[in-house]
């Protein structure tokens, strides 16, 4: 007889990443010390995807938490294999 328990997966909502995680987003940036524009370059994202990230309206793909993770933890390092022009020019 097959099994009356029912199981769901969890929902996914539009900010799954949940309010922490966009703040560590942009602390990440702040930390940096770059603007949304520097800090974009220095990534090679495009601006928007950046503040669409930071406002919560898009979430980043596994990849980009990586990489966010690598820049929260170790910026300099970080941005110096990245993108090291990017931390020399100026704003």
């Amino acid at each position: 007889m097959p099994s009356m328990i029912r199981t769901t997966r969890p929902r996914r909502t539009r900010n799954s990443l949940g309010a922490c995680s966009r703040a560590t987003l942009r602390l990440a940036r702040e930390g940096a010390g770059l603007s949304q524009e520097r800090f974009a370059a220095a990534l090679g994202l495009p601006v928007a995807t950046l503040r669409n990230w930071e406002q919560g309206r898009t979430n980043p793909d596994p990849a980009a938490r990586a990489l966010m993770r690598l820049v929260r933890h170790d910026p300099a390092h970080a941005f110096r294999v990245l993108a090291p022009e990017a931390l020399l020019t100026p704003p």
